[in-house]
């Protein structure tokens, strides 16, 4: 019985659309997805719960935590469908970035293998691997 009273009481932390849609930081996206989920989760469980108890012994749930569970579902629901295209949104625009640094990569690597003799660009391309390799954390 806490559970629906806690559910009454759900104000989503705060996140409005407006936060949403201005919100380029990708963890506090991900953390409010997973928040929203999370509650999401508990909504259903709850409803799936009133349901079976309808089945098993005959007992309704009350009439009005129904509509308002029913109604935070969907809300819930819609949030976080908005926040997974928010996440899309964010993970197309850092692709998009990250292929016009490899293009711009690239073009840095022809023009010097076209300037520089192929020693010297072999010797200067072995050691950035090298620096890379030792700057990358082991995984």
């Amino acid at each position: 019985m806490e559970q629906r009273k806690k559910l009454l009481h759900y104000d989503k932390a705060g996140i409005t659309e407006v936060d949403i849609d201005n919100c380029e930081d990708y963890e506090q996206i991900m953390k409010w997805k997973l928040m929203v989920d999370d509650d999401l989760a508990g909504v259903k469980q709850q409803l799936e719960d009133a349901r079976t108890s309808v089945h098993r012994g005959g007992e309704y749930a009350d009439p009005e935590w129904y509509h308002r569970a029913t109604f935070a579902k969907t809300s819930l629901g819609r949030l976080s469908q908005r926040i997974g295209a928010r996440m899309s949104i964010n993970k197309k625009k850092n692709r998009a970035t990250t292929d016009a640094g490899s293009e711009l990569l690239q073009l840095f690597k022809d023009e010097c293998k076209s300037v520089l003799p192929p020693e010297i660009y072999t010797q200067i391309w072995t050691r950035a691997q090298l620096k890379f390799a030792e700057a990358k954390p082991n995984t």
